[in-house]
């Protein structure tokens, strides 16, 4: 198993949403969560749980 370091985490979100073109309301709502959330994560304040899917 591979551990990603939340500030990685973060930017791998981040790298992931803008590929797809999305803002983040929409990436939040594409994976079920809020968009305060997508946020949180992508600037490191809230670690990413392993119970959302990618």
């Amino acid at each position: 198993m591979v551990i990603i370091q939340q500030p990685e985490v973060g930017k791998l979100i981040l790298k992931l949403r803008t590929i797809t073109g999305l803002i983040q309301e929409e990436f939040a709502t594409s994976l079920g969560v809020t968009y305060s959330t997508v946020n949180r994560w992508e600037n490191g304040h809230r670690y990413a749980m392993n119970s959302h899917k990618f």
